[in-house]
């Protein structure tokens, strides 16, 4: 029992950990949203493409981008999705797919959409699996949400396993967009689905309250863990999901820095997310890395965050191959590392 309850113990620490670090995707709080387009998604099939923040107007948006569909989403979805009909004079929802196969997404998506049954626009990003190039999305989050006001994003939720849990906040930043001081709860937000079900919402199992103080209480802890886990496993994506994830090998391995790093300054940032861009000549990448270049000037700091950009976006494979073969030839110029 002793060796049950220390990996029980080394377990509950390594989600402690987990859930501490700082995930990013998509454009950050203060950041400007840019125009991109997707293609109309409804129950009877695809329409036609329009572009979300030129259709929002002068409303704020909310872009829920999705890398996948599990069933563990879902609440999650349809309390964004009830909310922002809630508030639709003053905030436009959009739920936007990222696929790699249009033809698979007009065939298969619009059954999801029957599913799901949302009130808000439903799509898929005309730019591929990655979504916009300058967005910088990122593919290990299953959800991103940004939320905009006046072209420029108010919050920012990154969610590599999103669920119920997350809602509470995203709710807090929809209502303070809004302007609404009184936002319903996610409890009130999901009876709406089924008002007869008089079954209170499950809540997740809270970690950081479980006891470990006692023998006795321990194996409580560890009846709680078996209990949230066998939940979780019914929860396991479908076949509605359009895309399935790759299994990451060993898990349990402590994570490696990506090299390089995100530039601190706004404008090398911008610039790296239009470098990343699959649709980019190799005249416009070129362009950019004048740009990065001209940017930087004499400035050695600044330089070296460009280099640094680099080497972060070409590990992680993004951008053509031409973008590729320009960035090392930059930082091999450039970078004082």
């Amino acid at each position: 029992m002793k060796t049950v309850i220390a990996i029980t113990t080394l377990t509950a620490a390594s989600l402690f950990a987990a859930d501490k670090e700082k995930v990013f995707s998509g454009p950050q709080p203060g950041e400007k949203v840019t125009p991109f387009e997707v293609r109309v998604l409804t129950a009877q099939g695809p329409g036609d493409k329009r572009d979300p923040i030129k259709a929002a107007g002068d409303r704020p948006v909310v872009l829920v981008f999705l890398h996948g569909l599990e069933r563990s989403m879902a609440p999650l979805m349809r309390v964004v999705d009830h909310y922002g009909a809630d508030q639709k004079a003053k905030l436009n929802t959009e739920f936007i797919f990222l696929i790699d196969d249009p033809i698979q997404g007009d065939r298969g998506l619009p059954r999801v959409v029957n599913s799901l049954k949302t009130r808000a626009q439903v799509g898929y990003s005309l730019d591929g699996i990655e979504g916009p190039g300058n967005y910088g999305l990122n593919k290990e989050c299953l959800m991103t949400l940004v939320l905009a006001k006046n072209g420029k994003v108010t919050a920012n939720f990154a969610l590599v396993q999103p669920g119920i849990a997350d809602a509470p906040g995203i709710i807090a930043a929809m209502a303070k967009l809004a302007g609404d001081k009184k936002p319903p709860t996610a409890e009130a937000l999901l009876a709406r689905q089924n008002p007869n079900q008089r079954r209170p919402m499950r809540r997740p199992l809270n970690l950081e309250r479980l006891d470990l103080s006692t023998d006795a209480a321990r194996q409580q802890a560890i009846r709680k863990l078996i209990a949230e886990v066998k939940f979780l496993r019914q929860q396991q994506p479908t076949n509605q999901r359009p895309k399935p994830r790759p299994k990451r090998p060993n898990t349990n391995a402590p994570k490696k820095p990506l090299p390089g790093a995100v530039p601190t300054d706004g404008r090398l940032v911008g610039m790296l997310r239009q470098f990343i861009q699959k649709t980019n000549t190799d005249a416009d990448v070129d362009r950019v890395l004048t740009q990065m270049k001209t940017r930087a000037g004499d400035d050695a700091d600044l330089l070296q965050q460009a280099c640094d950009g680099l080497t972060r976006v070409i590990f992680v494979n993004y951008g053509t191959p031409y973008a590729q073969k320009s960035g090392r030839a930059f930082i091999g110029r450039h970078s004082k590392k």
